[in-house]
């Protein structure tokens, strides 16, 4: 059954042959369907199996019953409209066989076939191949449900020899099919398969693996240039050019997209964008671990604060200078402690510093070695030895010395011992005085 729609051959060229090989039967049948406003198409094969008595009637049954369930299934999506005909089928074979038991042992393959603006989307079980030709390169698009994988697995393992392999009496073999019972494999696509302009989608029966898969993309390459007929043509014919005694039935259905159908798989796009979130990542990584140098260049003075150490030094109190000076008489002046000479104007400031130490320790050193024993320093210190000291000092010398107020001594605040120097008891010379310090 084949229904050409005008609207859908704009968009999709298609065309399908049929040959029974070497056998006196065909049990392969195979329609095209499209959906009322043309811009969906639908395509069934089914191969059929149990011999003249069963396998055509299986094949035309599951066909009709997948054709019929897909197009009156409530709205949704696609790969739950291809489950549900599929399923439909394999249950129409199983009220055949109870209405019929000499069909006892029926079965087929299956594949389904859907196109439309998504792309395209499959469901099949048996070994019927679906192939994909774009851009000088075919692919199979689903899996094998016969022994030649397993058997190609043996061989590769070195359980078997490449002779073994090609005459194995099991190799066509299935292990799944539709046939009213449990179906052990189904394959189907989880995503729909964007179709690009120019590629070229072939639902086939078995009987055109007579063919490699490098000549069947060969003959497709060839054609290239013309339309779904001449391809299926020279497909035919390569098929009968090999003249094989036992050829089994062979179906071709060929479609070409006249311009891209569908968009990238989800898995695609997904992908796409976890790399690009990957990339943002470690640039947003970069920017933060460089942040300070790789978007602001720091200035040279900041530089240059940054790399010299600067030392604060702790500031020495100097003491108030006496309000009159001592007298050349005194021939040990004693320096209080902190005290030092004022800096030169011309000397910098760090080397200021280092004198007012330098000095402070010496005056310090020479104070501590002026100094009397601690008692009797402090028996010298008191205030009520100062009066007696200078009284008996002013009866040796029986000279009548006028009262002059001596200048008090000028302690640091912060020294906590009172130096003052000793007073001496020798005779006073004449015009001096004596000085506390």
């Amino acid at each position: 059954m084949l229904h050409q729609n005008r609207p859908l051959r704009n968009e999709i060229d298609f065309d399908s042959q049929a040959a029974s090989g070497a056998r006196p039967y065909q049990e392969d049948y195979a329609l095209f369907s499209t959906n009322p406003s043309g811009s969906e198409l639908l395509a069934v094969l089914a191969d059929g199996m149990g011999g003249h008595s069963a396998g055509d009637v299986a094949s035309k049954r599951a066909v009709d019953a997948f054709h019929s369930t897909f197009n009156n299934y409530p709205p949704s999506s696609v790969p739950a409209k291809l489950s549900a005909a599929l399923n439909q089928a394999n249950n129409d074979l199983a009220a055949c066989v109870k209405d019929s038991p000499a069909l006892d042992g029926m079965g087929c393959t299956l594949v389904g076939v859907h196109i439309g603006s998504s792309g395209l989307h499959w469901i099949s079980v048996g070994d019927s191949p679906l192939f994909l030709y774009r851009a000088g390169e075919i692919k199979r698009l689903n899996a094998d449900h016969s022994m030649v994988p397993v058997i190609e697995d043996s061989l590769r393992q070195g359980k078997i020899s490449s002779s073994e392999a090609l005459a194995h009496p099991d190799r066509h073999a299935l292990r799944s099919a539709v046939s009213g019972g449990q179906i052990e494999l189904i394959d189907s696509s989880r995503e729909p398969v964007a179709l690009q302009t120019g590629d070229v989608v072939i639902l086939a029966s078995d009987g055109l693996l007579t063919l490699t898969l490098s000549e069947i993309g060969s003959i497709v390459g060839a054609q290239a240039i013309g339309n779904a007929q001449s391809i299926v043509s020279a497909l035919m014919k390569a098929v009968a050019s090999k003249n094989k005694p036992k050829q089994d039935n062979t179906t071709v259905q060929v479609f070409i997209a006249r311009h891209d159908m569908g968009k990238p798989t989800t898995s695609s796009r997904l992908s796409w964008w976890l790399i690009g979130l990957a990339v943002v990542i470690l640039l947003g990584s970069i920017a933060y671990a460089f942040k300070g140098s790789f978007f602001e260049f720091p200035k040279l003075p900041e530089i240059l604060n940054k790399s010299k150490v600067t030392v604060t030094p702790t500031p020495v109190q100097l003491p108030d200078s006496p309000s009159e000076p001592a007298s050349a008489a005194s021939s040990n002046p004693v320096t209080p402690v902190g005290s030092a000479s004022a800096p030169s104007a011309s000397e910098p400031t760090e080397k200021v510093i280092s004198k007012q130490k330098h000095t402070a320790t010496e005056s310090e050193s020479k104070t501590k070695s002026a100094l009397p024993p601690h008692s009797e320093r402090n028996r010298q210190a008191t205030p009520e030895a100062l009066p007696k000291a200078a009284s008996a000092s002013a009866a040796t010398s029986g000279a009548a010395t006028p009262q002059t107020n001596t200048a008090p001594a000028v302690v640091p605040s912060s020294s906590a011992v009172t130096n003052v120097a000793p007073i001496s008891t020798a005779p006073a010379s004449s015009g001096s005085k004596p000085v506390a310090n």
